[in-house]
């Protein structure tokens, strides 16, 4: 499921943070700046993780519908 969604999805949020942090630090953006691109990342986090749980719901209804589990776990 995590792979269908990027599994790369969580290093690159941690890069943008970090980088964001950095620029913070040598004062080349403002604080407000700063909190606001940590806000888009945790949206962005939020939609992976709602998708992931979305996908996992619907395999799971779809199992119960089949009787059977359905592809690799």
């Amino acid at each position: 499921t995590s792979r269908a969604l990027g599994d790369d999805v969580g290093a690159s949020l941690q890069t943008a943070r970090q980088q964001a942090d950095r620029l913070h630090g040598a004062g080349e953006i403002s604080l407000l700046a700063l909190l606001e691109v940590r806000q888009r990342l945790i949206d962005t986090e939020m939609t992976r993780v709602d998708a992931t749980f979305g996908v996992s719901r619907a395999r799971i209804r779809l199992e119960q519908a089949v009787g059977r589990p359905c592809g690799p776990r």
